[in-house]
């Protein structure tokens, strides 16, 4: 299964081998969230990790800089996951002000960390590729 979510010009790429039963029923729900920021959007995150039918979240405008991806892997400690931020490129050529600008994040349970692989990004930190 391959997953892509698009904000802008920035693409994230997620392939699940889906070989885990996430539920009773075998059901295994994928969620998109719009966060506008981390800040703004913790506690539904939050909320969307706590339903034990949701396996993975792509989650669009997370605001973050490069070196505060890490971020999303404390919203919930049964998610974990990879990103691309959109603000690298700004944040080498200028003095950060202002609204940040959008980026992507692919956050996944735990228990499916052995199906999911970051076969790298295009070097512009605008995709990400995870098979």
């Amino acid at each position: 299964m391959v997953l892509s979510s698009v904000t802008g010009s920035t693409i994230l790429k997620l392939e699940v081998i889906l070989t885990l039963e996430m539920t009773t029923s075998n059901e295994l729900r994928i969620v998109s969230f719009n966060l506008y920021g981390l800040n703004s959007g913790r506690s539904m995150l939050r909320e969307l990790c706590n339903d034990t039918r949701v396996a993975v979240i792509a989650v669009q405008e997370h605001w973050l800089t490069p070196q505060n991806l890490n971020l999303l892997n404390e919203v919930h400690p049964d998610f974990v996951g990879a990103g691309v931020s959109a603000m690298y490129n700004q944040l080498k050529t200028q003095i950060y002000c202002g609204r940040p600008v959008v980026g992507l994040v692919f956050l996944w349970r735990r228990s499916l960390a052995s199906c999911v692989h970051i076969i790298g990004d295009d070097g512009e930190e605008r995709c990400l590729a995870v098979p």
